[in-house]
């Protein structure tokens, strides 16, 4: 009889069966070892949240700031935003972010803002919705809602970035504090030297407001919104009407008597306009000489036919010569009203001017006083100006959230999958270590008991032999 040879199924059963709690025991212990690495190791910080939100303010259209800069939303995770945000904490925790390490967190690209965006109604290019979404790594929170109250405090730093630049605007105004008085005054006003000048300046101050109105009044998104009952356009219309005609008006009286600050500006003045007509006088008597020179020659030469032509060909000298008479007659003029606001009088023989008590000095004390009511009228409007569009932008800009909470984002892997895989190899490997230490002594109990086995059959087919044997003799 062959015998088998090698392992059965049934006896690696029954091997297995024997160390049954020990197999057990050491996968369990296993599978909890591989649940517990993967928990709190391999998937620590691999979750994240996100939040999204709308940002809303005048000018986020235009990408724009109150004061002008650029508003760029990746500026929103900035490390200096990260830092603010941490430092002020909550209302109800200053330090409720003081564990939150924002500093590996810029550095290592662990937070993110992403903007949604839209194809245009022409589909050649996309625009900005003004949903963004910020995504960060769970590794820097102790829970979900430490992370809910950063990001939300961190979007809402962009609208108090909003109002600090609103309020930081000087709207070309210097400041000045004295205790608890503020005073206010117009850029360059002051120290203008002279009233071409504060003119230019208010001019160009009101114009200044104006645009700041329009721009924020063009698109009509803020009809609704009021500064002490009046709206963005009522203030506008009020800041054109009460300065436009009045400034023009002066502009006007200063044009037509020359008023000047004071003497030595007067005089600077008249030295530059006598300099000027002294120079054009010499030009045209050059001009004239040349002219009279050129059209001799050309007459002892030419026929009177011709020489009408050539007359033609020498108005360059007339154009010229006429030119600069026009513009000596202002020069005379200028000159004359500027003497005149002094006390002087100029000869125009030896382009003197000296004064002369017998001048009347042209009185200049009502300009004066209407342009100093016209610039506290500016100054009053810049003010005006300044708290209207910082209000605006108070009561304009926001955050909507769409959510109340973070969204978590799973990145982590199974643990119960984890711990049932870790279960069932250490079951394997151990019943595969446990078979092959135990095999030997099993295969040589097998072995024994088969020999024995196989020797029985052979002794009784001897003893039946025997007997018969036996029975044979006896016979």
């Amino acid at each position: 009889m062959e015998e088998e040879s090698g392992i059965t199924f049934g006896e690696i059963c029954h091997l297995i069966k024997k160390r049954i709690w020990w197999i057990l025991g050491i996968s369990v212990i296993v599978a909890l070892i591989a649940a517990l690495a993967v928990g709190l190791v391999l998937n620590r910080g691999k979750n994240g949240y996100s939040l999204t939100f709308i940002i809303d303010f005048p000018g986020v259209e235009e990408g724009q700031y109150p004061d002008g800069t650029s508003f760029n939303y990746e500026s929103v995770v900035y490390s200096d935003q990260l830092e603010a945000v941490k430092s002020a904490g909550t209302e109800e925790d200053p330090n409720a972010f003081s564990n939150v390490d924002t500093a590996a967190m810029a550095s290592r690209g662990a937070i993110s803002i992403v903007a949604d965006t839209r194809t245009t109604t022409d589909s050649s290019t996309s625009e900005l919705t003004g949903s963004y979404t910020i995504t960060v790594s769970s590794a820097y929170f102790t829970d979900a809602d430490q992370a809910s109250a950063f990001l939300r405090a961190l979007a809402e730093r962009t609208i108090e970035t909003v109002n600090e630049k609103a309020a930081g605007m000087d709207f070309r105004m210097d400041v000045s504090t004295e205790g608890e008085a503020t005073t206010y005054s117009i850029a360059g006003y002051d120290s203008a030297q002279t009233y071409a000048n504060k003119l230019s300046i208010l001019s160009s101050q009101n114009s200044y407001l104006l645009s700041q109105y329009d721009r924020l009044i063009s698109n009509g998104l803020y009809t609704s919104f009021q500064y002490e009952g009046k709206s963005m356009q009522t203030l506008r219309a009020e800041a054109e009407a009460s300065v436009s005609t009045e400034l023009s008006r002066l502009q006007t009286e200063l044009n037509t008597y020359q008023y000047v600050l004071n003497d030595s500006d007067a005089l600077t003045s008249i030295a530059n306009y006598v300099d000027r007509l002294q120079e054009n006088t010499s030009k045209i008597a050059d001009l004239q000489e040349q002219y009279q020179r050129d059209l001799q020659t050309i007459s002892d030469t030419l026929s009177n036919s011709q020489l009408q032509v050539i007359i033609s060909a020498l108005e360059g000298y007339t154009n010229d010569i006429r030119s600069l008479t026009v513009a000596n007659t202002e020069l005379r003029r200028d000159i004359e009203k500027l003497c005149a606001s002094i006390g002087y009088t100029f000869n125009e023989e030896d382009y003197s001017y000296v004064p002369n008590a017998s001048v009347e000095v042209t009185d200049k004390t009502q300009f004066e006083t209407d342009l100093q009511a016209l610039y506290k009228v500016v100054r009053v409007n810049s003010i005006t100006a300044k708290n209207a569009i910082v209000a605006l932008y108070e009561s304009e800009s926001e955050i909507v959230f769409r959510q109340t909470d973070v969204t978590v984002i799973d990145n982590s892997t199974s643990v119960p999958l984890i711990a049932v895989a870790g279960f069932v190899i250490a079951f394997l490997v151990m019943s595969i270590i446990f078979c092959a230490a135990d095999y030997p002594a099993y295969k040589k109990q097998r072995d024994a008991k088969r020999a024995e086995a196989a020797a029985k059959p052979d002794e009784a087919l001897a003893e039946a032999a025997a007997a018969e044997d036996g029975k044979d003799g006896n016979s």
